[in-house]
């Protein structure tokens, strides 16, 4: 069977089988098999923003789950916390995953740079 995903969606399950493998899973083939799957894609600058965002908010997340599971004695009200955390945290994340794919999104990267104001041109002291 064959699933089709979205450039956003590769990103998102990339991030978290990365993440997954780092901590000791055994996907190193899911991770290569969506590595091939991305590199048939030439993501744009802005969506390297929004990859890079997805990255940080999977990785957020995977952490705050990981202490909720991993049986650190938290009252209910410290899961409480992480959990609302990891919505407020997730929001991001569909945003993002929404920016790659071309859908209406709220994510606006952070940075962004008029290329055309920039001399790129190089001194004749450094050539």
């Amino acid at each position: 069977m064959s699933l089709a995903y979205t450039l956003g969606e590769l990103w998102d399950r990339w991030t978290i089988e990365h993440r997954k493998l780092q901590y000791g899973a055994d996907n190193l083939y899911l991770v290569q098999t969506l590595e091939a799957a991305i590199n048939e894609f030439a993501p744009s600058v802005a969506n390297c923003f929004a990859i890079a965002e997805l990255a940080m908010a999977n990785d957020s997340i995977s952490v705050l789950e990981w202490q909720i599971r991993a049986d650190h004695k938290l009252s209910d009200e410290e899961v409480g916390i992480r959990a609302r955390e990891i919505r407020k945290i997730n929001a991001r994340r569909v945003a993002a995953k929404n920016f790659i794919d071309g859908r209406e999104s709220t994510f606006t990267p952070a940075l962004s740079i008029d290329l055309s104001k920039v001399n790129l041109a190089v001194p004749d002291s450094a050539k």
